[in-house]
């Protein structure tokens, strides 16, 4: 990390990635949506902050704002990260209701947003991780639940952690799956530019179109044939050079 003369603030994070999830898990997930786009949302008590993935913030056309510190985060594996980037008053809509939160980047993988204990707790949520539950009593009174998605979580695992449970006998097996859905191909209405100009993509064409006021015509020169001219690698100046000196070679016998 480079010198920029900031203070160091400390900061935690417990998953990086879907592979990190633990099978007793203090976490949340589910799908909401955060300047019109549909992020990947995991709610995290472990976490001391909350985050957007660098990959979902490339996506937004948002300039962040630079921190007067810089955050150290420690990470599950023991490494930690730097970083002093943040997207201020983010609106997230839950139940209706507009909640913001101050989102750090940060290089996450699987996941878009982690709402963390410093969201969490301004917003007096109670999780229950079991029923994959959120309940929110806000400062105001207003009280509501999330629910998560209990299918949230693709059981994806690492290749070196496969190789060890085939290693101790576990079984494994190689599918291909093919989308049959996509071999049929978007229809017109499905294409949303299509959808403004329905008139020139009619269901039946039953006849050429009809008569111009004006014909679209290209006169050509006549005896004009098309343009035959070998392409080459080289500028024209340079091929004839090069041809000269070749020639000049040859002239001499030494090719």
């Amino acid at each position: 990390m480079r010198d920029t003369g900031k203070g160091i603030a400390k900061g935690r994070i417990f998953v990086l990635s879907q592979t990190e999830v633990p099978e007793s898990t203090s976490i949340v997930g589910g799908t909401l949506y955060i300047y019109g786009y549909s992020a990947r949302v995991l709610m995290d008590s472990g976490a001391s902050h909350s985050f957007m993935s660098a990959r979902f913030a490339s996506r937004l056309d948002v300039t962040p704002d630079c921190m007067s510190y810089i955050l150290d985060v420690s990470t599950p594996t023991g490494t930690s990260m730097y970083t002093d980037s943040v997207y201020r008053s983010c609106e997230i809509s839950m139940a209706g209701i507009p909640l913001y939160v101050d989102l750090i980047v940060l290089p996450i993988r699987d996941f878009d947003i982690i709402l963390g204990m410093d969201w969490l707790s301004a917003h007096r949520a109670r999780m229950d991780c079991y029923n994959k539950t959120v309940d929110f009593c806000l400062p105001d009174g207003t009280t509501f639940q999330f629910k998560g998605d209990k299918g949230f979580w693709t059981p994806i695992i690492s290749f070196i952690r496969a190789s060890r449970y085939l290693e101790k006998g576990c079984e494994g097996y190689l599918a291909y799956v093919i989308d049959r859905r996509k071999e049929k191909g978007l229809s017109l209405e499905e294409i949303l530019v299509l959808c403004d100009f329905p008139d020139v993509f009619p269901d039946d064409l039953g006849s050429l179109p009809p008569r111009r006021n004006m014909e679209f015509i290209i006169y050509l020169i006549p005896g004009t044939a098309p343009i035959s001219k070998a392409p080459y690698r080289m500028a024209p100046a340079e091929l004839r050079a090069l041809k000269l000196q070749l020639q000049d070679l040859i002239d001499k016998g030494f090719i």
